[in-house]
């Protein structure tokens, strides 16, 4: 989870953006639910999206009644914006000339 509270280009004054990635051991099963079931494939984005929504407020209260934009990208919608079926968003190899600017963790 990250709170983009840091970034003030992120969102406007007294907002902020939260983003979760959650692992996915199946991305076949997003790919292909969208590609047969599309109806379902949104259905089930938002099931994804309401118990995540509950398992915030539960730990930190005050979550879901401020919540005013929600979006749940999966594998597909990785597919869908990168044409990259295997997801890999970063090879882990550091460009020359940002190098100086990242580190490993």
């Amino acid at each position: 989870m990250t709170i983009h509270n840091f970034d003030p280009t992120a969102a406007e004054k007294g907002k902020t953006v939260l983003t979760l990635m959650l692992e996915c051991k199946n991305p076949e099963y997003w790919i292909n639910l969208r590609n047969n079931d599309k109806d379902r494939y949104n259905q089930e984005k938002e099931r994804i999206a309401r118990e995540v929504i509950q398992c915030l407020e539960k730990r930190f209260g005050n979550i879901e009644s401020n919540i005013e934009v929600c979006d749940v990208a999966t594998p597909a919608t990785y597919v869908r914006y990168t044409n990259n079926w295997k997801e890999v968003l970063w090879d882990g190899k550091i460009p020359k000339r940002s190098g100086k600017n990242l580190r490993k963790r």
